[in-house]
Formats: C-alpha cells, sequence, structure tokens
C-alpha cells in the first residue's frame, strides 16, 4: 500500500508543476487524465528490469517487449485491478507476459479465434473501461467518459497493428497483441475484482 501511496503523492506533485508551467487548472479533465497516466506509469516502472531480465534469460526478450508496450499502451486509459501488494502486482504481471508470448510463439491463430477473443475483449473494455481502483477513484464522470473513449480508440489502433503485423511482418506480433488485449480486458471486469478481494466502481462510494 505504502508504494501506491508514494505514487499518487509524487504523480501528484508532478502534474501540479506541469500544470503551472501550462498555466493550466490543476483540476481541470485534461490534468487530471494526464496525472492518471503518470501514476499508472510510476507504479510499474520498478518491474521493468525484473521483467526483462527475467525474459532475457527465457529467450523471451522480444517477445515481452511487444506485450509491454502494447499492455501499457490499453492500460494507460482502461486502467485495471491492482492487487494489495507490489509483489502480488509483479508476479501476476510476470505470469501475464510470460504466458502470453510463450503461447504467441508456438500457436497459429486462426482468424475466427482472433476475432472471438476480440470480441469479448472489445465488451469489456465497451462495457467496464475505465476501471478504477480503491486507492485512485475516478471520481469525475468527464474524465471517465473520455477515457473510456480513449480505451476504445487505442483498442482499434492495435488491432490495425496486429492485422498488418500477420499480412506483412510477423505472426507471433499478431498473436501477442490479440491475447494481450483478451487479457487484459479480463484485468477491468468485476469478476477480476472480486476474485482479487478489491473494491471495484470505487468512485460510488463518493456519491
Amino acid at each position: 500500500m505504502e508504494k501506491i501511496k508514494w505514487t499518487k503523492k509524487l504523480s501528484s506533485r508532478i502534474m501540479k508543476k506541469i500544470a503551472d508551467i501550462l498555466d493550466k487548472d490543476y483540476n481541470s479533465d485534461e490534468i487530471q487524465i494526464a496525472e492518471y497516466s503518470v501514476e499508472s506509469i510510476l507504479m510499474n516502472i520498478y518491474k521493468i528490469p525484473i521483467i526483462f531480465i527475467g525474459a532475457y534469460l527465457l529467450g523471451l526478450f522480444k517477445e515481452v517487449t511487444v506485450m509491454f508496450f502494447a499492455m501499457s499502451f490499453i492500460r494507460a486509459t482502461a486502467w485495471g485491478v491492482h492487487l494489495k501488494t507490489g509483489l502480488g502486482c509483479l508476479i501476476l504481471t510476470v505470469i501475464d507476459m510470460y504466458l502470453v508470448t510463450s503461447i504467441s510463439r508456438n500457436i497459429n491463430m486462426n482468424l475466427v479465434i482472433g476475432i472471438f477473443l476480440l470480441i469479448i475483449a472489445f465488451g469489456n473494455y465497451y462495457k467496464y473501461a475505465p476501471a478504477d481502483t480503491e486507492d485512485r477513484p475516478c471520481l469525475d464522470e468527464n474524465v471517465r467518459i473520455q477515457m473510456k473513449k480513449k480505451t476504445i480508440v487505442r483498442f482499434f489502433l492495435l488491432v490495425s497493428i496486429a492485422i498488418l503485423s500477420k499480412l506483412y511482418y510477423s505472426i507471433i506480433i499478431y498473436n501477442i497483441i490479440i491475447l494481450t488485449l483478451f487479457v487484459m480486458s479480463w484485468m477491468i471486469h468485476p469478476l477480476t475484482y472480486k476474485i482479487f478481494d478489491r473494491g471495484y466502481r470505487n468512485y460510488e462510494k463518493y456519491s
């Protein structure tokens, strides 16, 4: 919990300084959205060396790099569950990344399966994004609406990259992006929050 409090405090401090420099209201939707993204980066930055060293040792460095950027890109706006401890979050992230990338190297996902996974993922993002946390409830309805819209746009951008990769470059990258979108969509689902005993729709507690 201390890690989350520390990142929240630092992200607020950073965005207050940026708001002053840009002569913007700190409480504006634009600044608040940026602050969520900054905090997300701070909360995950300590994981990077561990994840990539392990990936290198397992021969999954390139694949994990692709998944890391796809996962970070969609979670920056969709958000999602955080476990009660930093260690728990790290373990869950490592399992997700190594499992998805290992599977992606060993399958040839056909069009039907890809579309099926994307339909489920899109439904989750459309219905549940953004999913806030107990430590960082999203109280502003306008921010929630904007983050949902941004998530949908990012979803289709990643799908486009996946399709282009399959057609012109690598089926593995296609597999990774599709599976990442699918897995990350469940990180914002109420069922996942319930499994890990985390509060869902935390903004409602303040309304």
